[in-house]
Formats: structure tokens, sequence, C-alpha cells
């Protein structure tokens, strides 16, 4: 990240995409992680401050200091949301000092707390938007810029308990499963239907054991370069993304939202 001393004024708030779609992956999981309750507030609002210092090109830059910069982003990447966030109809400017304001008053508990959280929420919704045309300078949404990196996989070794503890701690629809050279997915439906029909009994057998009873729980999975535009696997989700026989992204219908 450069020291914030630059000449050029006009290129600040703009990112390259690659640095975009970084960004974009780490503010996605951040802010998925607090709607689901598995992290708190202060996880969203860091990869919030961390899209400013790179905005700006300051790794010391605060929301304050690089309000201007953050303006030129929402308003060259998104600029549909500038005027109307879609938050009770607050523009950028609005929402943004709200949630700065917010970001100082961190100390405050109940309600108040309840409404820094709200705006912050908020601010990154816009802000996902921006780094996201911001990541497809070519005007394409690929794989890449929607999938969910470093997927948690499935393994035919592991035990249906295991499998189950997984999805339910981490909120997964479904997971990727490798057997051999072929890929494959567990969806939360189809193990959520082989433990209705099972019961406690099959927990502690393997998933290669339980798909022999229950055909569903390995289903065939579509798989895709990270380069592959998304609006060409619309409506043939999930799609695994695989880069060197290694699964790089797993992409659902939820990523496309």
């Amino acid at each position: 990240m450069a020291d914030g001393r630059t000449s050029d004024t006009s290129s600040l708030g703009r990112l390259c995409q690659e640095t975009a779609g970084h960004l974009l992956a780490d503010l996605k999981a951040a802010l998925t992680d607090v709607v689901s309750g598995r992290r708190n507030f202060a996880t969203l609002l860091h990869q919030v401050e961390r899209v400013a210092k790179y905005a700006k090109r300051d790794h010391k830059a605060s929301l304050e200091s690089a309000k201007s910069c953050m303006q030129s982003l929402v308003r060259q990447s998104a600029p549909f949301l500038y005027g109307n966030t879609g938050f009770r109809g607050m523009g950028w400017k609005r929402l943004y000092r709200e949630a700065k304001a917010a970001r100082n008053d961190m100390a405050h508990t109940g309600t108040e707390a309840v409404l820094a959280e709200l705006r912050v929420t908020a601010l990154a919704t816009v802000l996902l938007e921006a780094l996201l045309n911001a990541a497809r300078g070519d005007g394409v949404t690929q794989l890449k810029h929607v999938m969910v990196e470093n997927p948690v996989c499935a393994h035919p070794w592991q035990t249906v308990a295991d499998v189950r503890r997984t999805m339910l701690t981490n909120d997964f629809s479904v997971l990727p499963l490798r057997d051999g050279s072929s890929w494959y997915t567990v969806s939360a439906e189809s193990l959520a239907e082989y433990l209705m029909k099972h019961k406690d009994a099959c927990l502690g057998k393997t998933i290669r054991a339980a798909w022999t009873e229950c055909g569903r729980l390995r289903e065939r999975a579509r798989t895709a370069k990270e380069s592959e535009p998304a609006s060409k696997w619309c409506g043939e989700l999930p799609v695994i993304v695989v880069e060197d026989s290694v699964a790089v992204g797993i992409v659902t219908s939820f990523d496309l939202l």
C-alpha cells in the first residue's frame, strides 16, 4: 500500500481490479459472518476501514481522512447508489457521516449500538456493489468476483456428525466433496433427509458409507474456471470453481444476490 503521498489526486478512490476483488471477498465474508451471528460488529467495521485505507492509499487512513476517497469510489463504481443508498432514503454522504459517527460511539450499548450496526451494515452493502464493479473492469462479472474463496470441503472419510457440525456452525447450505478425481457436493437438504430417515444411528458413519444408503448425499458437481462469466451459470448453481484440480472457490445462489 502506498504511504499516501501522491500528486495524482484524481486517482484516489480508484482501485485496481485485483485489489478490488480481494477487498470485495473479505468484506462480503465479514458481512455474512456478522449477519449470521458468527462474528461481532467490530469485524465488519475493520473491513470497511480497510477499504478506506486502500481507497486513500494510506495505511494510516481513517474513515474521516478517507472521506473524499470513499465518496469517489462510490461515485465512480456505483453511481446509482450515490444519491439513494437504499437505507431509509439516505444518500451516500449522510450514510457515511452517520456510520462514521457510529464508529466513534463504539462504547455505546443497547439501542444506539444496534443503530450503529445497521448503519455500518448498510454502508458495507453499498461498498460491496462499488467493489464488484471496480473488480470487473471489462464489465463482465466473473466467477472469481463472486465466489467464496478457499471453501471448506467435506471428505469421504469424515463422519456424518462431523459434516453436520461443519454445516451448522458455519451456516453452509452446501459443501464441495472430492472423491478421487471427481467433484461432488453434499447439500444441507440431502443431509437433513438422510438424518430424518436414519436418526442418530447414522451419525457415526462415514460419508462414504452413508452415500451407499442415500445416493443424494453425493451429487455430481458442476465445475468451472474462475475466469468464466457468472451469468453463464445462473440456474446451474452451485458450481465449484476449480484451478489445477484444487477447489479455489464455490458459488451458490446466495453469492449472486
